[in-house]
This record gives structure tokens, sequence and C-alpha cells, in this order.
């Protein structure tokens, strides 16, 4: 296996799919019928922002354990939001294509909720495996 391999798309795609696990976990619990009165804010999005910094140390984690530097741990660490961008991505460009009248509103609020949001939670996770690694040992003073 190669470096990049064990580095970037492992971990990342280990990052990416608990992080989708676990929204449709919580997605499957908020259709539940006695929780259907509550708001997909409170029930799918706040527990899952909670979740995030779980899937960014978990990948970032499984990064620097491949022998990856900074970057590779971040990638990996944020792969979930590079790739949810990457899909947001594609919708803005077909929007463009289809006919259709865009509301400024909804397109501010979904990347604000869909990539700044879990951005920042997943970069919480992986902050403490983006700090250089010690090399050499240290001597345990009696």
């Amino acid at each position: 296996m190669n470096a990049r391999t064990k580095q970037v798309w492992l971990p990342g795609l280990a990052s990416l799919t608990t992080s989708m696990v676990f929204l449709m976990i919580l997605i499957q619990i908020s259709m539940q019928p006695r929780y259907l009165g509550r708001s997909p804010f409170q029930m799918v999005l706040l527990p899952w922002l909670a979740l995030l910094p779980l899937c960014g140390a978990g990948g970032a984690y499984l990064s620097r354990r491949g022998r990856g530097n900074r970057w590779a741990c971040l990638a990996a660490g944020l792969f979930p939001t590079i790739v949810l961008f990457v899909v947001g991505s594609i919708l803005v460009i077909t929007h463009l294509i289809v006919p259709a009248q865009p509301r400024l509103w909804y397109g501010s609020l979904a990347v604000t909720l869909g990539i700044v949001l879990p951005t920042a939670a997943l970069l919480l996770g992986a902050l403490p495996f983006l700090r250089p690694r010690e090399h050499g040992t240290r001597s345990v003073a009696s």
C-alpha cells in the first residue's frame, strides 16, 4: 500500500464513513413518530455537530499513525467537509444549468450549516493531532 493511501485516503474515508453513519442514525431516530414535532436542527444537526469532533480526531489519528505529515492529518480529519463541499459545488453548477429561481437566503444558510459549522467541529477534533512529532525519546528522571 502506498503512503498516500495510508496517510490520506483510508483515514479520510474512515472519517467520512463514521460521520455519515452518525448522520444516518440521527435522521432515522428523528423520524420516529414520538419525535416528529421537534425541529430537525434540535434532533439532527446539533447532535451531529457534537459527534463530528470524534470523526475528525479519528481521521487525523489514523493519518498520524500512518506517518502522515500535518497536511495529511488535516486532510484526513476534514475529509467529510471536503466531500460535502465538492458535492455542494456540483449541485450549484447543476442548479446554474437548470433554470430556476435561486433564493440567496437558503444558499447561505446551506453553506453555513453544511460547510462552515461541520468544518469547525471536525477541525476541533483534528487539532490535537496537528502538533509536530517529538523526535527522540524522553528519559524519565528518577
